[in-house]
Parts: structure tokens; C-alpha cells; sequence
């Protein structure tokens, strides 16, 4: 009988620790049977348009992401918890999307690895779109690629000479809530230094992130803030004749002169807003994107000069979901007087669920990026995409 009681003992001290900690395997997969996407461009009058490119069976990336994570929890004890986290896409390497580790407790939480800056890409929660990954979307201005339409004359909100979305040695800080409000900092520097012998000695990225949210009842509310510095060392000048060091300077190739390097300023903010009426959610944001810079020395170019505004609505409607929403914008360089780009586009979805962890996806999207004045015909774009699928979470 002791050593029964003994055993028992054991057994649940071995309990409570392992209880102490978790590894969680969840995920999400698409089967996407029909997919359309169509790209109509301004290069010729009239328009030419692409031939419509249909998925098959087993296409995926359509509506979501299809992904497969790795959850880690450790209860430290005194109120702290530490968490791991590896997610990986479909034909991503592993954990190629997010790797992070978190420390949280009522301090808040700080979180280091590679993610998505909550200040960074926040706006998507006031958007309405029901998908970042179909066309349409305020935060797939510049995704989904096909054919060449990423050649377009238009601005990326996320993606660029300044990289503001997933990225590595991200540290962040969120604060537990107070009243509703929830404030979260960010800083990023990704630096490549090579040796001194290299033509590019050393190409750098610096971010600062800086995000506030609010939520009470049916209202919530979020503004970002980044600012961002791109930059690379000077080309180092080479000889006539100098040793292939570096790949550029080969035996008996012509010299090599030095360069400035360049320097690339970034911000990214936005302000967003959404309110749960019972029948239908409401939806508003406005993103605005500026950058400035170029070979050090010479007059700095503006590169990126985007502003937009979306406005979005969700109905929920038994086991189905209605959502509908459209953006407009501008890109403000102009190539002559008064020819701004105008940016707009719109996604409409039905996601009817089958169980908690099942649904049926229809949903179309468009992107357009139209020049004003005389250049406007050869500088037209339209992206067009349309989906029919099955999503599942596990």
C-alpha cells in the first residue's frame, strides 16, 4: 500500500510538471478547384488583355495562406509564460513565415524574431476585405502576382526598396490593457556587413514601429506609425587588372569607379476604425506611404508618395458571412503636371461555414492603377481575380 502511494505521488508531481508546458500543431489548408485571374494593361489602344489563367484541384493561396504552425507554452511560474512559435507555408522553407520567441507576464509581453510588426500591417483589421491574399484588398495592392503586373507604375504600401512587412529580428513590446487601450513599440535592424576587400561593404535596415489600439464594446480603433532608413555603403573602386575578389573586379576587366551608396527614407502610417452595429460591422482606414532618398550626394528622389482610403462592411448572416469592400487613392509622383496615378479596387466574398472548422469560399476582387491626363492609356493596369474554394483550420 506505501508503494502504491508512493507511485501515485510520482506520478503526479511527473503530472504537474508536464502540465507546465505545451506544444500545440495547428494550421490552415486551401483547396482552391476554381481560380481565375486576369490582367488587362493599357499598353496598346485598345487595351490588351491576358488570357484568363485557371488553377486546378490543387491550387492553394487563393482566399488564405495555407500554413502549418508549431506552438510552444512554458509556464514559468510567478505569472510568466514563454512562447515559441514556427510557421511555414506551402513551398516556403520551414518556419520560413514567423519564428519568434515571447516572454509575457503584467508587464506585457516582448516578443523577438521574425513577424510582422503589429504597427506595420494593423490597417487590414479596419479594412472589411475579407481576404489579404485575393486581389481587391487596400493590403494586396501589390501581391498576387501575375504575369507582370508588379511592373506597373504604382506604389507598394508594404513591400520596396523598405521592407515593412514579415522580417527579420523584429523586437517588440506590447503593454498589457488599461482601460480598453493598448499601446505597442517595435525596432528593427537588419544589418549584412562584409568584409572590407567586398564592393558592397555593408547594406543596412533600420525600423522603428509605434501602434496604439482601442477596443470597448462594439468600437475599435488602431494607429500605426514607421519610419524606416535603408541604406548601402559606397561601391569600393577597383583596378584595372585587380584580383576577382569580389565578383566584379576580374583579372584584366575594366576599372571599377566608387560609388556613394544610397539612402532610403520610409514612413508608413495609418488610423482605422471599425463598430459592430448587431446586423453588420463597419469598416474605414486610411494609409498614407512616403519615401525619399537616393545616391548619397544627389537631390533625393521620392520614390514612393501613397495615400488611400478604404471602407468596408461584414454581414453575418446565420452560417453565411457577406463582405464587400472598396479603396481609393493616389499616387501623388507625378510624370507631368497633373497626372497623378489613381489607385482603387474592390473585393466582394460569401464564406458559408460547413462546422467551426470548415467553409466554402466565393469571392472576386479588382486592383486598378489609372494615370491621369495624356499618359493615362499607357499606363493602365487591372487585376482582376476570382475564387471558389474550401478552407479548413486544424
Amino acid at each position: 500500500m506505501k508503494k502504491t502511494l508512493i507511485a501515485l505521488a510520482v506520478l503526479t508531481v511527473s503530472g504537474a510538471s508536464f502540465a507546465q508546458s505545451t506544444v500545440t500543431l495547428s494550421g490552415i489548408l486551401e483547396i482552391a478547384p476554381i481560380r481565375s485571374t486576369k490582367l488587362t494593361t493599357g499598353a496598346g489602344v485598345p487595351e490588351v488583355s491576358t488570357a484568363v489563367k485557371a488553377g486546378n484541384l490543387g491550387q492553394h493561396n487563393t482566399w488564405s495562406t495555407s500554413v502549418l504552425n508549431f506552438t510552444g507554452v512554458e509556464d514559468l511560474g510567478g505569472g510568466l509564460k514563454a512562447t515559441a512559435v514556427m510557421i511555414s507555408g506551402v513551398g516556403d522553407g520551414f518556419a520560413a513565415r514567423e519564428r519568434t520567441l515571447a516572454l509575457s507576464g503584467n508587464f506585457g509581453t516582448v516578443r523577438f524574431g521574425r513577424f510582422v510588426p503589429a504597427a506595420s500591417a494593423g490597417f487590414h483589421a479596419f479594412s472589411g476585405s475579407g481576404s489579404a491574399t485575393l486581389v481587391g484588398s487596400i493590403y494586396g495592392i501589390t501581391t498576387n502576382s501575375v504575369g507582370n503586373e508588379t511592373t506597373a507604375t504604382h506604389n507598394p504600401l508594404h513591400n520596396g526598396i523598405a521592407m515593412f512587412e514579415r522580417q527579420d529580428n523584429v523586437l517588440q513590446y506590447t503593454t498589457p490593457t488599461i482601460n480598453g487601450f493598448t499601446a505597442n513599440f517595435a525596432i528593427v535592424n537588419n544589418t549584412t556587413d562584409s568584409d572590407a576587400a567586398a564592393l558592397t561593404d555593408k547594406i543596412e535596415g533600420k525600423q522603428t514601429s509605434v501602434h496604439l489600439g482601442y477596443s470597448a464594446g462594439p468600437l475599435s480603433a488602431g494607429f500605426g506609425y514607421n519610419t524606416r532608413t535603408d541604406s548601402t555603403e559606397g561601391t569600393a573602386a577597383v583596378a584595372a587588372g585587380a584580383p576577382n575578389l569580389t565578383g566584379i573586379g576580374a583579372l584584366g576587366a575594366a576599372a571599377v569607379a566608387a560609388t556613394t551608396g544610397t539612402t532610403v527614407d520610409t514612413d508608413l502610417k495609418w488610423i482605422g476604425a471599425s463598430y459592430d452595429l448587431g446586423v453588420a460591422t463597419l469598416y474605414a482606414t486610411s494609409v498614407e506611404r512616403e519615401a525619399k532618398g537616393g545616391n548619397r550626394g544627389a537631390v533625393a528622389v521620392t520614390t514612393t508618395d501613397a495615400s488611400v482610403s478604404n471602407f468596408g462592411v461584414s454581414v453575418p448572416m446565420g452560417a453565411v458571412t457577406l463582405r464587400a469592400s472598396t479603396y481609393t487613392g493616389k499616387d501623388k509622383r507625378t510624370i507631368a503636371v497633373n497626372d497623378d496615378m489613381k489607385l482603387s479596387g474592390h473585393q466582394v466574398s460569401a464564406v458559408y461555414a460547413l462546422s467551426k472548422r470548415t467553409a466554402i469560399v466565393a469571392a472576386t476582387g479588382t486592383n486598378q492603377f489609372k494615370r491621369d491626363g495624356a499618359n493615362s492609356v499607357a499606363n493602365t493596369r487591372k487585376i482582376s481575380g476570382t475564387t471558389l474554394g474550401v478552407n479548413h483550420t486544424f
